[in-house]
This record gives C-alpha cells, sequence and structure tokens, in this order.
C-alpha cells in the first residue's frame, strides 16, 4: 500500500510570532537573571547525545554557554536537587570553524567514489 507524500500541518501563529522571537526572548531573559551556563537534557536513552545551538536563532555561538548531558546524568542531577541544594562547576571549551560547517557531508563525500 502507497500512501501520497502530504507535507507536515503547521497552524500559523496567531500572534505572528516566530520562533526566532522566542529564542531572542529567552536568551535575553536568561540574560537578565545572571544565567551562567545552561544544562539541557539530551532526552536519548544509553548516553546518545543530542545537539543543538542556543544562539538567538541566527546559528551564530550563543551567548550564554549551553551543553547537553545524556539522559542518565541529568535525571542523577534533577534527583539530587529534589534531595536538597546541588553545585556544579562547569568546565566548558569548544571551538567555532566556518570552514568546517558541513562536517558529515564533508567525510561523506570524501568516502564516495566520484561520479562521472
Amino acid at each position: 500500500v502507497q500512501f501520497p507524500l502530504q507535507a507536515p500541518h503547521a497552524e500559523p501563529r496567531a500572534d505572528g510570532s516566530s520562533a526566532r522571537a522566542f529564542y531572542e526572548n529567552r536568551t535575553n531573559f536568561f540574560e537578565a537573571q545572571g544565567v551562567r551556563a545552561i544544562l539541557r537534557d539530551s532526552a536519548n536513552p544509553y548516553n546518545l547525545m543530542r545537539m543543538s545551538n542556543a544562539s538567538k536563532g541566527n546559528y551564530e555561538p550563543g551567548v550564554i554557554p549551553t551543553a547537553f548531558l545524556s539522559h542518565e546524568d541529568y535525571t542523577l542531577i534533577w534527583r539530587l536537587m529534589r534531595r536538597g541544594d546541588v553545585r556544579l562547576q562547569l568546565t566548558l571549551a569548544n571551538t567555532f570553524s566556518i570552514a568546517d560547517s558541513n562536517m558529515i557531508s564533508s567525510a561523506f563525500a570524501s568516502t564516495r567514489p566520484a561520479v562521472k
């Protein structure tokens, strides 16, 4: 059985806002509150990691350092917080390079023979 391909349905936002406006507002709020870093749940089992960015919606380096934790580590911190205060010390390091922005595609293309 073959079904016709349909585009996903998306309800238009009643207020005309966009995701970009949400990201900008979120970042501005975090800055105003003095947030020093954001730790996010990868929400994947078996220590698989999710990748994303935490910019203001423009795919530039984010103003606030952000890291994803494995789901297991994130839930451990959550359980510890339910018992009382938790203090974390973070050391985050990263580099950005425009030249290597599409590493997966570049690696895939370099392993495939040229098509003639």
